[in-house]
């Protein structure tokens, strides 16, 4: 499936209106199932709305996580692979090496299955269902997430971001993710990317609120009743929870989106074209499940084939 969704992608990027009429439709599939989960989750968990649906409760609740050098904040990233770095797909490992050689000054924190317990504490019965495989490991990376950023702040990058600049400074702001006009439109997790989650203080009011949900949820379920029930979640409370809407809401759109890359991987190699890219976003996502080449059937360099010379895999 994930094949077929990259190679529809790559075919549709040619068509606008072919593309966009396609988009209309799984957002429609989309926005039908995310009714019925958010409708689920209002119901079986209402307390933790009425929780943090109290105005008394503030937006953020610790200290800043971040440390200040020459005035720059430099807060904790975080990255996770939970096999270890020296089991990583080969894309994995230009994302992860594309953000090392961009942090800067920031702590890169590496989670793994032996380490992850010094970062987030989590019940027994989570680990134990992750298991037994009830929770996947997708779904645990999810839950990790909103422990950490609960519990420490900082920046998650996922796993398979190429980074092609310097981190952003945050300038102050309590809470960012990317964020375009699509045009799908329906809800709020269709306008922004979770692969990318800041919160400049512990105690977010929407990474505790999703704690919570993942915390109650997998005491109580023994299935996973939608794939994207992070992002259910997040609609959840974006429409339920002022703080929450607030913080979205105040996070400018950005100039493009995050996969020009990843429907370039396998075309021939441009530099015009890819500095254009990188001047406008500098977190692009690619994908470990796609067996990209590095060079055409013409023996020319693809833009993956320059990921894998700069980060490594192929001499220059």
């Amino acid at each position: 499936m994930n094949k077929f969704i990259f190679r529809l992608k790559t075919f549709l990027k040619g068509n606008t209106a072919l593309r966009d009429a396609v988009r209309r439709v799984f957002a429609a599939s989309d926005r039908n199932r995310r009714k019925k989960t958010m409708a689920y989750l209002k119901k079986r968990y209402g307390h933790i709305f009425e929780k943090y649906g109290n105005p008394a409760v503030p937006a953020e609740s610790g200290a800043n996580s971040a440390e200040s050098t020459g005035g720059v904040e430099k807060y904790p990233v975080w990255f996770c692979w939970f096999q270890g770095e020296e089991n990583m797909p080969p894309a994995v490992k230009i994302c992860y090496a594309s953000l090392l050689k961009n942090a800067d000054g920031h702590k890169i924190n590496f989670i793994t299955f032996d380490n992850y317990r010094e970062y987030a504490v989590l019940p027994d019965y989570i680990i134990e269902k992750h298991k037994e495989n009830i929770i996947h490991n997708i779904q645990f990376s999810d839950i990790i997430r909103v422990f950490l950023l609960s519990r420490h702040g900082g920046l998650w990058v996922d796993a398979t971001l190429y980074v092609s600049g310097g981190l952003p400074e945050f300038n102050g702001m309590p809470f960012w993710t990317p964020k375009w006009n699509n045009g799908c439109g329906g809800y709020a997790s269709m306008l922004y990317f979770i692969s990318l989650l800041y919160c400049r203080y512990p105690g977010n009011v929407l990474m505790c609120f999703l704690r919570d949900i993942f915390i109650d949820y997998w005491k109580n379920e023994t299935k996973l009743i939608d794939y994207h029930l992070l992002s259910a979640s997040i609609d959840c409370a974006y429409n339920n929870i002022a703080q929450v809407k607030g913080l979205i809401d105040a996070v400018s759109f950005a100039k493009r989106g995050c996969y020009d890359l990843y429907y370039r991987m396998n075309l021939q190699y441009d530099d015009g074209e890819y500095k254009s890219i990188c001047e406008e976003i500098r977190f692009h996502k690619l994908t470990y499940k796609e067996n990209f080449k590095e060079y055409t059937k013409n023996n020319e360099l693809t833009f993956y084939g320059y990921l894998c010379r700069e980060y490594g895999s192929l001499p220059n």
